[in-house]
């Protein structure tokens, strides 16, 4: 049997200074929309003017769940009795449903007044 033949080393070509350049622009560019789109998503809702009106009822649906999220305390569990709404009528007339947490829903009885969020708007 005849001795293996030595194989050739595979040589990689360098990296050229414009190669360097091209991959340092567009990872720059890169990390520059990562940090836009978080800035953007952690944004507090500013020019969304609040509705106000007089709670006209409270209504709660029991529907016992366990949510569970993960966060930067590791793993949390929430369990929740059910969905908690409010109809609250704007001085303009309207009624809006008002999905609340179990404390806003205590803390308020019918008459009271609500400041809350515009639904968004309908696409057609």
């Amino acid at each position: 049997m005849p001795p293996p033949a030595p194989h050739k080393p595979f040589v990689v070509k360098s990296t050229t200074a414009r190669d360097v350049t091209i991959a340092v622009i567009g990872g720059g560019v890169l990390l520059a929309f990562v940090f836009w789109g978080i800035l953007h998503m952690s944004q507090d809702v500013n020019g969304h003017p609040l509705l106000n009106g007089k709670i006209v009822a409270k209504h709660f649906q029991p529907r016992p769940e366990e949510q569970l999220s993960i966060g930067r305390g590791g793993l949390d569990e929430k369990n929740l009795d059910g969905i908690y709404t409010m109809d609250v009528r704007t001085p303009d007339g309207k009624t809006y449903t008002v999905f609340v947490e179990k404390p806003v829903y205590d803390s308020h009885r019918t008459g009271d007044d609500l400041s809350f969020l515009p639904p968004p708007p309908k696409t057609p």
